[in-house]
């Protein structure tokens, strides 16, 4: 009979495995404040590197990816695959995290626009007049 033991090994005592510190670039031997956000049945990080009460990278343990994250009025914007652009959006006051919708552009309002050209065509024909006198 064979038994296979796994040591996960944790130095600080954080929760956060040594492994995983390592590669995010975060100190192994002191405590990392993070949370684990479960997406799609797989567990990623989002984890404050530098202690400053603010979360600073996501951690994809699958891939074993690391992204910066973008904090933008109290929502953390996510990058899980290291592409460029968001794939989610973390709201830490309700504990949600969403799939990224990035905004549609607004129409361009035509009408404003006429009216300003109208206005403007206006205003220099009147110039026109009175200097004509």
């Amino acid at each position: 009979d064979t038994t296979t033991v796994t040591v996960t090994l944790d130095s600080d005592g954080d929760g956060l495995s040594d492994e995983i510190e390592n590669i995010i670039g975060s100190d192994p031997n002191e405590e990392t404040v993070f949370i684990i956000l479960e997406i799609s049945g797989v567990e990623h990080y989002l984890i404050d590197i530098d202690n400053d009460e603010k979360y600073d990278a996501f951690y994809n343990s699958t891939s074993k990816i690391t992204t910066a994250v973008e904090l933008k009025d109290g929502k953390y914007f996510i990058d899980d695959d290291g592409d460029g652009t968001f794939d989610y959006i973390y709201n830490p006051a309700t504990g949600e995290i969403t799939s990224y919708q990035p905004e549609e552009p607004g129409e361009i309002p035509w009408t404003y626009i006429v009216a300003a050209v109208i206005i403007i065509l206006i205003v220099i024909i009147v110039i026109w007049c009175i200097r004509k006198k």
